[in-house]
C-alpha cells in the first residue's frame, strides 16, 4: 500500500507540470467509479488549495470582456461526492468537508460561478448534518456577485429545496428562502423600483415547483420571511405591491414580476395554514397600514370565511372606502352572502355602508350616485333578501350604463377580453355569413386579430344562444376550432342560466358525432380539437340537465343519451397530469364524459324513477377495467348512485372499490375529496367492508382527501359510534397508525369543533394520543406532543393529566410560531392554574421563546401576585442573564425590597 501511495504521489507531481495530461487525468478521475483513493493524496499535495481557485481573467485585446475558467479538479471533486452519497464514508465525508470549508472561507474577490455552482452541487450531496449555515450564504454570494448566476438559479428549481425538506432542516431552508425573495433596489430617471436579486423567471419556476413542498414543511414560518421583505420595500416606498387583486386574476398582467410573486407567496402560505394558526396573523393584516396587507386579510378572511369573518364584521369604519380592497371586498360579499343573508344586522350594515361610501360626497348626478350604488350591490345580486332585491331593482331604473366588472373601478380590455362591438357586428350577420367570415377569419396571419374573432364568437353565441338555436347547419362547414367555440359559447350560456330551445342544437351535435371523419383526424402535435369539442358536448349536457329550472326539453334526454354513448364509446384521450388527480380527472376529457353520464341519468331519473339501462350497462362494461377518471367520477357521485339504484350500486361496490386493486384508491380519492356531506349508510357499510380501515393505511396525495378522512372518522368519534376503548374502533386505528400528518389534522378538526365538544372526550382523546406517541420517543413523535398543545384551548382548568400533557408538549417545542401562541394560551389560563402554569414554562424557558414579551410580561407578572415568587423571580434571572431586559420592570415592581 505504501508503494502504490507512493506511485500515486510521483504522478500527481508530474502532471502538475503538464496541463494537457492534468486535463485528461482528471477527466478519468471525474468518470471512475472508485474516486476515493486519490483524494487524500491530491489534498495532500494542494490541488484543492484554495489560491489554486481561478478568477474570472480578462479576455486579451478585448477590454471589458471576461472569461471564466474551469477549474479541472471540480469534475472530480463532484464524483467524490456523488459517489460517497450513494456509499457514505465517514472519513472521505470529513475530508469533502474540509475541502468545501476551505473553499467557503476564502475570501476569492471576483467570484468564479462555475466553481460556485460545482461546490453549491458537492453540498447538497452531503449528509443531512452536514450541510451548514455559511453554506447556504455561498448561494447570497452568488446571487449578489457581478457574474453570471443563472446555474445556481437554475439548480435551485429542482432538488436543493425538496432535500432540506426531506431532511428535517428547516433552519436552512428558510434561510435559503430568505436569500430566494431578497431584493434589490434600481434607480431609473423618476423612481426607484425593487427587483428581485433572482431572475425574475428562475424565481417563478423555484415557487412554482416547491411552493406547496415549503407550505406543508413550514408555512407560517415561510410567511413570515417573506412578509419581512415585504415590509423592508413598503417602509421605504408605501407605494409598492400595488396589485389588482389577490387572487389570479386576468387583470394582473406581469403575474412573474417580483411585486406579483411575493404577494401571490404570502397569500399562499397562509392559505394553506389552518384557519385557528393564522386568525392573530389576519388580525394584524387587516390594521395594517399597508393597504396590500389589507387586501391579503379580507381575501383570506373570504378563503376562511366560517372561522375569520368576525375580524371583518367587528370593524371600524367603513371598508368600501378603503379604495384598495375593492375587489377582495366585492368577492367577500359574493361568495358569502347565503351565510348572512337572513342575518338583519349584517344586511343592513352592508347597506349603510354602500349609502354612506364617500362618493355620496364627490359625485352630484343621480344617475352616477345610482350606477355606483348598484356596483357593490351587485355583489348581492343573487340574495334572497328583500330589501337587496328591492334596492337594485330601483338603482336599476336609474343607472342606465351597462355594468360589466362591478368588481373593477379599471378593467384593462386587451386582445382577449373582447368589449361588445367587435361581438355585436358578428350576430348581426346571418349564420351563413357568420359560418363565411369564420372561414374566412382562419387565413388571417395576424394571432391577435385570430384570436379577437374568436372570443368575439364565443360571446356573441353566450349572449345570444337563440340565434343558434336555429339554422345551425351552416356551421358543420367551420373548422373544428370554430366549432368547439360554438359548443364552449352554448355551454356558457347554459351557465348564465340562459333558456333557449335545443332540438336543433341536438341534431348539430349529433350529425358531427355521427360522422367517422370526425373521430380519425389526426391531432399529432397539435390541438386536439376532436377532444375539445368531445368535452364541450359532455359539458353541454351535463350542464343540460344539472337544474330543472334551466334545462333543455325533456323531449331531448333520449337524444342527449344516445350522443353520450356515442362518446364514451369512441373517445380516446389520455389523462393529462395537473398536479393532483382530481383536478386531472375533473379537466379530463373521460372525466367530463363520466360526470354528464350521472348528471344526466339523475335529471332521467327525476322524470321517469328510473336508472337508465343503457349508462348501467356502460358503466358495468367500463368497471371490468375502470380507468382512473371512471373511479374517481364513480367515488365523487356515490350518494347519488345510491338513489339513482341502491341496489345496482350495493352490488357494484366491490368492483367501484375493489381492495385489492389499483383502481381503489382513485375510487376512494374521489369519495372522500367531494364527501363534505357525510352520509351514515355509507360510512358504516365503507367501514364494514373494511375500506375505512385500508384508507387509514394508504398514503394519499392530496392533503385535503386525508382531511376529509379524519373528518368522518373524528365525526363518528363526537358522535359516539367511535369508541376509544375499543381497539377495532376506526377512532382507535387511526392512532395506533401514528401517521404524524393524520394526528395533526385530528387536532386540528377537534380544535375547530372548540364550540360544540365535550371537555371529556377532548382529554380521552388527548390521553390516548399522548400515550401512543410517547411509547416511541422519535423526532416525529415529539412534534405529535408538541403540536398537541394547542387543545390547552378547549379546557377550563390544567388538571394533574391536561399538566404532565403539556410539560411534555413544552418540552418537545421547536417551533417559534408555537412557542408565542402556547404562551399567549398559558397567559390566558395563568390566573385559574398559576402554579401549573409555572412549571410548564419552566419546561419552555431553556429555549428562552421572547415572541409575545407583553404575554409573558403578564404571565409573570400575575405568578408574583398568586404567591409563585420563586419561579417567578427564577423566570425574570434567566431572561435578564441570556440579555433580555422586558421583564426588569416586573420583576423590580415585585421585589421592592431589592431596589
Amino acid at each position: 500500500m505504501k508503494n502504490l501511495a507512493e506511485k500515486r504521489k510521483e504522478i500527481l507531481r508530474k502532471i502538475n507540470f503538464n496541463e494537457p495530461l492534468k486535463k485528461q487525468f482528471f477527466l478519468e478521475l471525474s468518470k471512475t467509479s472508485n474516486p476515493f483513493p486519490w483524494f487524500e493524496d491530491l489534498i495532500n499535495e494542494g490541488y484543492f488549495d484554495p489560491e489554486n481557485y481561478p478568477t474570472a481573467q480578462e479576455v486579451p485585446e478585448k477590454e471589458g470582456f471576461y472569461r471564466m475558467p474551469f477549474w479541472e479538479p471540480l469534475g472530480y471533486l463532484e464524483n467524490v461526492a456523488k459517489v460517497n452519497y450513494q456509499n457514505f464514508d465517514k472519513d472521505i465525508t470529513k475530508s469533502l468537508v474540509k475541502v468545501i470549508d476551505d473553499f467557503i472561507n476564502y475570501d476569492a474577490g471576483e467570484r468564479n460561478f462555475r466553481t460556485d455552482y460545482a461546490f453549491f452541487n458537492i453540498i447538497f450531496l452531503l449528509p443531512k448534518n452536514e450541510i451548514k449555515m455559511e453554506y447556504i450564504d455561498l448561494v447570497e454570494k452568488n446571487l449578489k456577485s457581478n457574474w453570471n448566476s443563472t446555474l445556481i438559479q437554475s439548480e435551485l428549481s429542482k432538488d436543493p429545496i425538496m432535500k432540506l425538506i426531506d431532511y428535517k432542516r428547516k433552519d436552512l431552508l428558510l434561510r435559503l428562502l430568505g436569500i430566494i425573495l431578497d431584493f434589490k433596489k434600481e434607480s431609473n430617471k423618476y423612481s426607484d423600483e425593487f427587483v428581485s436579486i433572482m431572475d425574475e423567471f428562475w424565481l417563478e419556476k423555484i415557487l412554482k415547483n416547491h411552493k406547496l413542498g415549503i407550505a406543508e414543511f413550514c408555512a407560517l414560518e415561510a410567511y413570515y420571511v417573506a412578509e419581512d421583505k415585504m415590509l423592508e420595500i413598503l417602509n421605504e416606498d408605501e407605494y409598492q405591491f400595488l396589485i389588482s387583486a389577490i387572487e389570479d386574476n386576468p387583470q394582473t398582467i406581469y403575474q412573474g414580476d417580483y411585486d406579483d410573486q411575493m404577494v401571490y407567496f404570502v397569500r399562499d402560505m397562509i392559505e394553506y395554514s389552518y384557519s385557528d394558526e393564522i386568525k392573530d396573523i389576519v388580525k394584524n393584516l387587516i390594521n395594517s397600514k399597508f393597504s396590500i396587507f389589507r387586501k391579503i386579510a379580507i381575501h383570506t378572511i373570504n378563503h376562511y370565511y366560517d372561522e375569520l369573518n368576525d375580524l371583518f364584521w367587528k370593524g371600524n369604519g367603513n371598508p368600501l372606502n378603503d379604495y384598495p380592497l375593492k375587489y377582495e371586498l366585492y368577492h367577500l360579499f359574493e361568495a358569502n352572502y347565503r351565510k348572512f343573508d337572513k342575518d338583519t344586522e349584517k344586511v343592513n350594515l352592508i347597506v349603510d355602508w354602500i349609502n354612506n361610501k364617500d362618493y355620496i360626497l364627490k359625485l352630484e348626478n343621480e344617475e352616477e350616485i345610482a350606477c355606483e350604488k348598484l356596483k357593490w350591490l351587485y355583489a348581492l345580486k343573487k340574495s334572497k333578501n328583500k330589501e337587496i332585491k328591492s334596492l337594485i331593482g330601483g338603482y336599476e331604473k336609474i343607472c342606465t350604463e351597462k355594468i360589466h366588472h362591478p368588481d373593477s373601478d379599471i378593467w384593462i380590455e386587451g386582445p382577449i377580453e373582447i368589449g361588445p362591438k367587435k361581438s355585436d357586428m358578428l350576430c348581426k350577420k346571418s349564420n351563413q355569413e357568420l359560418a363565411d367570415y369564420l372561414n374566412d377569419s382562419d387565413t388571417l396571419q395576424s394571432v391577435f386579430d385570430k384570436s379577437e374573432i374568436e372570443e368575439s364568437f364565443i360571446k356573441c353565441v353566450s349572449d345570444n344562444p337563440e340565434k343558434f338555436a336555429t339554422d345551425i347547419d351552416h356551421f358543420l362547414n367551420v373548422s373544428r376550432k370554430n366549432q368547439y367555440h360554438l359548443i364552449y359559447g352554448l355551454v356558457n350560456a347554459l351557465r348564465s342560466e340562459r333558456i333557449f330551445k335545443s332540438q336543433e342544437i341536438f341534431g348539430f351535435i349529433k350529425k358531427i358525432v355521427d360522422d367517422v371523419n370526425f373521430w380519425t383526424e389526426d391531432y399529432t402535435n397539435k390541438n386536439n380539437y376532436k377532444n375539445w369539442i368531445v368535452s364541450a358536448i359532455a359539458e353541454f349536457i351535463e350542464t343540460g340537465t344539472q337544474d330543472d329550472k334551466y334545462a333543455f326539453e325533456n323531449d331531448l334526454l333520449p337524444e342527449a343519451e344516445k350522443i353520450l354513448l356515442i362518446l364514451l364509446r369512441n373517445t380516446k384521450a389520455e389523462l393529462q397530469d395537473m398536479h393532483d388527480l382530481v383536478t386531472s380527472v375533473l379537466n379530463s376529457t373521460f372525466g367530463k364524459i363520466y360526470s354528464a353520464m350521472i348528471v344526466y341519468s339523475l335529471k332521467s331519473f327525476r322524470e321517469t324513477k328510473r336508472f337508465p339501462d343503457s349508462i348501467k350497462s356502460e358503466l358495468e362494461k367500463c368497471l371490468e377495467n375502470p380507468s382512473r377518471e371512471l373511479s374517481v367520477t364513480l367515488g365523487r357521485f356515490l350518494p347519488n348512485l345510491c338513489v339513482l339504484d341502491k341496489d345496482w350500486t350495493k352490488n357494484n361496490i366491490e368492483l367501484m372499490f375493489p381492495k385489492e386493486k389499483e383502481s381503489w384508491k382513485p375510487a376512494f380519492t374521489g369519495y372522500l375529496f367531494y364527501s363534505s356531506v357525510i352520509y351514515t349508510n355509507i360510512y358504516n357499510m365503507f367501514k364494514e367492508g373494511g375500506h375505512y380501515d385500508k384508507a387509514i393505511k394508504t398514503e394519499f396525495e392530496d392533503r385535503q382527501v386525508i382531511q376529509r378522512l379524519i373528518q368522518h372518522v373524528c365525526t363518528f368519534y363526537l358522535n359516539g359510534e367511535e369508541k376509544l376503548d375499543d381497539p377495532d374502533s376506526l377512532i382507535s386505528k387511526l392512532i395506533d397508525n401514528e401517521n404524524p400528518q393524520q394526528i395533526s389534522f385530528i387536532i386540528n378538526f377537534i380544535l375547530a369543533k372548540r364550540n360544540s365538544i365535550d371537555v371529556i372526550q377532548v382529554k380521552l382523546l388527548w390521553e390516548r394520543i399522548f400515550n401512543t406517541f410517547t411509547d416511541n420517543q422519535e423526532i416525529l413523535n415529539c412534534e405529535i406532543i408538541a403540536k398537541l398543545y394547542r387543545w390547552i384551548e378547549l379546557v377550563e382548568e390544567i388538571d394533574g393529566d391536561v399538566l404532565n400533557w403539556l410539560i411534555a408538549a413544552a418540552d418537545c417545542m421547536e417551533s417559534d410560531t408555537s412557542m408565542s401562541i402556547f404562551i399567549k394560551n398559558l397567559a390566558d389560563h395563568v390566573e385559574k392554574s398559576p402554579k401549573e402554569v409555572a412549571e410548564i414554562y419552566l419546561k419552555l424557558l431553556p429555549k428562552t421563546p421572547e415572541y409575545m414579551p407583553e404575554d409573558i410580561i403578564m404571565i409573570v407578572d400575575t405568578l408574583f401576585q398568586k404567591e409563585e415568587i420563586k419561579i417567578a423571580n427564577h423566570i425574570c434571572n434567566e431572561y435578564r442573564i441570556k440579555g433580555f431586559d422586558f421583564l426588569m420592570e416586573t420583576h423590580e415592581k415585585n421585589n421592592p425590597s431589592n431596589q
